[in-house]
C-alpha cells in the first residue's frame, strides 16, 4: 500500500499538486498515523524496508522537486536552531562512528530529522495546498475514527489489537489507541479553524472522540483539555480575569463525565494512586512505568562525562549488546527492551541526545512555538498550543514529540503571511 501511495504522490508532485504530495507525506512518515496496524510497520514489497522511510523517500524528492525548479530560501527565523541541531547530530555521529557504533544506525536515527529542511522551501508551497493538505489527513482520521469504533462495535480487530482488564470485579475492554492526528484537529476544529457549521463541527469532534474515549487514553484526554485551555489564554478568549466561570462550568463538565465513565475515574484514579509507588521504585502502573523509565536512564548516562553531554548516541537496539536496564517492555524474546520505547519522550530524549543535545532541541521547540505566535493568526495559536500540551502532558504518554514528522504540520504554518486565502467556491478567514 505504500508503495501505491508512494507512485499516486509522485504523480501528484509532477503535477503541481502539492496538497497530495504533503498529505501523502504526512501519512506514510507517521506510519499511518501511528495505528497500530500491520501495514505499519515493516513491508517485504518490493524489498524489505520501512513505511515511515516511504514517506522520507517521498520528502526528499518533494524537496528536489522545488530546489531544483525554484530554489532554497535560508531567511527563515528558525534556521540557526535547525543548523545547530544539525551540527550535534552530526558531531554525536562521528563519535559514535569512532566508537564502532554501525554508521547504519547513524543514519537510521538522524535521517527522520530531515523533515525540518522544510523551512527552506517553505515559501514555494502555496498556503492553499498546506490547508487543503490539512483537511485530506483530517478526513483521514475521521475515517480511522470512524473503523475503530465500528470494529470495537461488532467485535473485530481490523486495526490492532483490543484488550480487557478488570475493576472491581468488572470485565472493561479498551479500544485501540486513536490516531494521533486525533489531538490536532479537534482543537482546530475547536477554534472553528474550517468554518463549519456547527452541527457539522460537532459530528467531527465527537467522532474524534470516540476511539479516545474507547481506548481510555488519558494522556490524549488531558492533552486536549489542557491544549484547548491553553488555545484560550492563547487567543486572549480567556484571562485571568475571567478564569472563574470557565473554571466552574469545565469542572461541572468533568465531573458530569467522570461520573458517567467508571472506567475512565479508574484510570485517572490509579495514576494519582501511583505516585507513590514511584517514591519506593516500584512499576505499578503505566504511569509509574514511566517515569522510572526515565529515571533509570537518566541516571545511567549522567555515569560519566561523555554520556552526559550527548547521551548514548544513535547506535541501535539490536546492536546495544547490553542489559543495564531493568524497566523496560519485553521484546519478542521477553527480555526487557533497552533503548526504544514509545510511551514516554523524555526516555529517549535524555538516553540519545544527553544534556547538551536535550538542551539544544528544547531550544529549537520553544522557538518553534515562539514563531508560530508571532503571526498572532488563530491556526498559528492552536499550533502553538498543541505542541505546548504535548510537551507539557503527551510527552508523559506518547514519544510523538521525539518524532519529525511532528514537526510537520506546525513548520508548516510558520509560512502564514496573509489573513485571507481562498479555498475552492468558499473564503475561510484564519486569524482571530
Amino acid at each position: 500500500m505504500d508503495v501505491a501511495l508512494f507512485i499516486f504522490g509522485l504523480i501528484q508532485l509532477f503535477r503541481g499538486k502539492y496538497d497530495w504530495v504533503l498529505a501523502i507525506i504526512i501519512l506514510l512518515s507517521s506510519s499511518y498515523l501511528q495505528l497500530n496496524t500491520e501495514a505499519a510497520g515493516n513491508v517485504m514489497f518490493p524489498f524489505k524496508h520501512n513505511v515511515n522511510d516511504t514517506g522520507l523517500l517521498l520528502y526528499l524528492m518533494f524537496f528536489a522537486h522545488i530546489t531544483m525548479s525554484k530554489g532554497i530560501v535560508f531567511q527563515h527565523r528558525l534556521t540557526n536552531y535547525v543548523l545547530l541541531f544539525y551540527v550535534f547530530i552530526i558531531l554525536s555521529g562521528i563519535v559514535d562512528v569512532y566508537f564502532n557504533v554501525p554508521i547504519v544506525d547513524v543514519i537510521k536515527f538522524s535521517r527522520h530529522w530531515i523533515y525540518l529542511t522544510l523551512i527552506w522551501i517553505l515559501p514555494h508551497i502555496r498556503f492553499v495546498h498546506i490547508f487543503k493538505a490539512l483537511k485530506i489527513i483530517l478526513y483521514i482520521t475521521l475515517g480511522m475514527c470512524l473503523v475503530l469504533f465500528f470494529q470495537r462495535i461488532m467485535g473485530l480487530d481490523l486495526i490492532g489489537r483490543q484488550f480487557s482488564f478488570e475493576v472491581d470485579g468488572a470485565r472493561i475492554d479498551r479500544g485501540v489507541k486513536p490516531p494521533i492526528y486525533v489531538i490536532p484537529f479537534i482543537l482546530l476544529l475547536l477554534s472553528n479553524i474550517f468554518k463549519y457549521k456547527a452541527l457539522k463541527k460537532w459530528i467531527f469532534v465527537f467522532i474524534l472522540f470516540l476511539p479516545i474515549i474507547l481506548s481510555m487514553k488519558m494522556t490524549y484526554f488531558i492533552t486536549v483539555l489542557g491544549g484547548y485551555i491553553i488555545f484560550l489564554f492563547l487567543s486572549g478568549k480567556l484571562s485571568i480575569k475571567n478564569f472563574l466561570p470557565y473554571f466552574l462550568t469545565g469542572t461541572i463538565v468533568l465531573i458530569l463525565f467522570f461520573s458517567l465513565n467508571k472506567t475512565f475515574t479508574y484510570r485517572l484514579l490509579n495514576v494519582i494512586n501511583q505516585t507513590e509507588n514511584i517514591k519506593t521504585a516500584e512499576v505499578k502502573g503505566n504511569f509509574s512505568f514511566r517515569i522510572l523509565h526515565t529515571l533509570e536512564r537518566t541516571e545511567y548516562i549522567l555515569q560519566n562525562p561523555l554520556s552526559s553531554f550527548r547521551g548514548i548516541g544513535f547506535i541501535s537496539e539490536s546492536n546495544f549488546n547490553k542489559n543495564v536496564f531493568e524497566i523496560g517492555l519485553p521484546n519478542d524474546d521477553g527480555e526487557v527492551t533497552q533503548l526504544d520505547t514509545a510511551d514516554i519522550a523524555w526516555s529517549l530524549l535524555i538516553l540519545r541526545f544527553g544534556l547538551l543535545g536535550l538542551t539544544i532541541f528544547l531550544l529549537l521547540y520553544f522557538k518553534l512555538i515562539k514563531e508560530l505566535n508571532r503571526h498572532h493568526t488563530t491556526i498559528c495559536m492552536v499550533m502553538s498550543a498543541y505542541m505546548l500540551a504535548s510537551f507539557f502532558f503527551g510527552s508523559l504518554g506518547n514519544s510523538v514529540i521525539v518524532s519529525s514528522y511532528f514537526y510537520i504540520i506546525p513548520l508548516l504554518f510558520t509560512k502564514i503571511r496573509k489573513m485571507k486565502y481562498a479555498i475552492q467556491s468558499n473564503t475561510y478567514y484564519l486569524g482571530s
